[in-house]
């Protein structure tokens, strides 16, 4: 797929992606070897025709009567998203939430390897946390370099989040993952995703509360 077309895909279709590899990655597990658009959308809560837009985006493998092939199409799916290429990242703030990523083992499934963790205190540099040692955060500008670290997972205290950036991106990280409920200033060519679990609970509260 060239990357004018991948430019073009919408943002929504590729949120939903993961969702659909969920539910095939289920299916494979079951045995299932087809899997209709009708099947997808009456399972994830969508409708049939958005299901076959969104896929026809990143997979030629439906066939009208059989459906997808369930292997062939997780397959298209993981190779759109970037699974299956090794991406190195590093993470900054070995806090609770920090801790858990580094624990998670997870991550592999998406092709994120975490090379390096780092903090400044003094009480946690020094740990070894699945295979991974935390390091003083005045290591981090060498180590981006030469661990080759592509992606930046941040998981530091908000007032800290811009210097750490400001830091990250002057050593040439282009593409970072914040869980810090702030917004971040950076250059037009770098990336920030940035997940907000207050974004999330607001819409589950309104829900039960009621409108």
């Amino acid at each position: 797929m060239s990357d004018k077309r991948v430019q073009r895909v919408p943002m929504p279709t590729i949120q939903r992606l993961p969702m659909y590899l969920n539910y095939l990655n289920t299916q494979a597990s079951r045995g299932r070897v087809n899997v209709s658009s009708a099947n997808i959308a009456s399972a994830l809560g969508l409708t049939g025709i958005q299901v076959r837009k969104d896929l026809a985006w990143i997979s030629n493998s439906g066939k009208p009567r059989t459906g997808f092939p369930v292997e062939l199409l997780i397959q298209d799916i993981r190779a759109f998203l970037g699974y299956e290429l090794n991406k190195r990242a590093i993470l900054v703030g070995v806090g609770h939430l920090g801790r858990a990523f580094l624990e998670y083992d997870g991550f592999g499934e998406y092709g994120i390897e975490i090379v390096g963790a780092y903090d400044i205190d003094d009480e946690i540099i020094g740990e070894v946390l699945n295979g991974v040692e935390v390091e003083a955060f005045d290591n981090f500008p060498h180590s981006v370099e030469t661990k080759y670290a592509e992606l930046l997972i941040l998981t530091v205290p908000s007032s800290s989040a811009q210097g750490v950036v400001d830091v990250a991106v002057s050593c040439g990280v282009k593409y970072i993952w914040s869980f810090v409920p702030q917004i971040v200033h950076v250059p037009e060519d770098v990336t920030v995703q940035l997940v907000d679990m207050a974004q999330s609970l607001a819409v589950l509260w309104r829900q039960m509360i009621g409108e």
